[in-house]
């Protein structure tokens, strides 16, 4: 676990918690940033996954 704080998230959070990184628009009071479309979804192909 300790490598993965040092070489993922240490690198990582800044970016995404910068003034201009991608969730600069959410607050824990309101959520995500209501101005974001959501990302495009195409369903998966019938049979692709198999109940087990």
């Amino acid at each position: 676990m300790s490598s993965w704080w040092r070489e993922h998230a240490d690198h990582h959070m800044p970016i995404l918690l910068s003034t201009d990184g991608p969730f600069k628009g959410c607050t824990p009071e309101k959520g995500h940033n209501p101005r974001l479309d959501p990302l495009p979804c195409a369903p998966a192909p019938a049979g692709l996954f198999v109940s087990a």
